[in-house]
């Protein structure tokens, strides 16, 4: 496949997937603060134990995995072509975001696990890519200052839409580079695979 009939096929599904990124991010933000009130509540609840951060994280890796996989697994209902709507993404931003970059590994993991399993196929490295991803996307749960927990800044967004690229094209590409060595050509591996998924990520977690 050659780019310029990758760009051009890319280009029109980049526009549908930045206006559905316009309708949700009013809930998004909505449920990011929800996520928050979780997030204490779930503290307080295991607060006497000494492993509190393993009983936390898992039961919530399980249930946004399972979340992640459904929304993956809805997306091919959509008739796209070859290009897959990946609402997930902006779940895992959200989950990521407010419970940190263990849960968000997680999440992505298990969700693409489980969408692949469901689909009688596996790609482990890509499953892989998706948890590099959350993890990422959860490094704002500590970049993110105590004295700002508050109120969400302009600096909060900023920081998050670097996060929402950032995380996107390391996960994606970190899975093309796999697809590389396992022998794929470079322009299939990098531009027909990566990018497009990568540029899909971004734009419904961003």
């Amino acid at each position: 496949m050659r780019k310029g009939q990758i760009l051009n096929r890319v280009c029109p599904f980049f526009c549908i997937c930045y206006f559905l990124r316009s309708l949700r991010i009013e809930f998004g933000e909505k449920v990011y603060k929800e996520l928050v009130k979780v997030q204490g509540y779930l503290g307080t609840r295991f607060s006497g134990m000494s492993l509190r951060a393993t009983s936390g994280a898992l039961p919530n890796i399980c249930l946004y995995g399972l979340l992640y996989a459904g929304l993956t697994l809805l997306a091919y209902l959509i008739p796209t072509g070859d290009f897959l709507l990946r609402p997930g993404a902006a779940l895992l931003l959200v989950v990521g975001a407010s419970l940190g970059p263990v849960v968000g590994f997680g999440a992505g993991f298990l969700g693409g696990f489980i969408a692949d399993l469901a689909q009688n196929m596996l790609w482990i490295h890509w499953d892989i890519g998706l948890g590099i991803m959350g993890a990422i996307f959860g490094l704002f749960k500590y970049w993110r200052k105590d004295s700002e927990e508050g109120a969400f800044s302009f600096v909060d967004s900023a920081k998050l839409i670097f996060l929402a690229f950032a995380g996107s094209f390391i996960g994606m590409y970190f899975a093309g580079l796999v697809d590389l060595l396992l022998g794929a050509p470079a322009l299939i591996a990098f531009y027909a695979w990566a990018l497009p998924a990568a540029l899909v990520n971004s734009v419904f977690a961003a």
